[in-house]
């Protein structure tokens, strides 16, 4: 995982060694912090936006915000600044939560009032 200013310059000269290597690639941008791009082994490029999620014990979350030849460099590093990816990173996440309510309120429907006690066998 390489870091370094992401130019069409340095995307040139990745692609040439992912191709020569036969294995994928990663540069992470120093301007923009979780920008990124995977290049394949045949050379295709893909623009990620990597996030931290999950708190103290969460994990790393990549996500694919287009392809190389027809998005640039400055387009992509716009959308992935952009408030639009957030707003609809922040939509999925609350729509998961809303589904996972109305699962809990079925659950306790379906019980009664009050949610069962868990027996404890050792």
């Amino acid at each position: 995982m390489a870091k370094a200013k992401i130019t069409e310059r340095v995307i040139d000269t990745l692609r040439i060694a992912s191709r020569r290597t036969g294995k994928s690639a990663f540069l992470w941008d120093t301007e923009l912090r979780g920008f990124g791009l995977r290049v394949s082994a045949n050379g295709h490029g893909t623009w990620l936006v990597q996030k931290w999620v999950g708190g103290r014990r969460g994990k790393f979350k990549r996500i694919a915000i287009g392809h190389h030849p027809p998005m640039t460099v400055e387009e992509a590093r716009l959308k992935a600044r952009s408030g639009a990816l957030r707003a609809s990173e922040e939509a999925a996440l609350g729509t998961l939560h809303v589904t996972a309510s109305q699962t809990g309120n079925v659950q306790q429907e379906e019980f009664g009032k009050t949610p069962p006690t868990p027996s404890c066998r050792t």
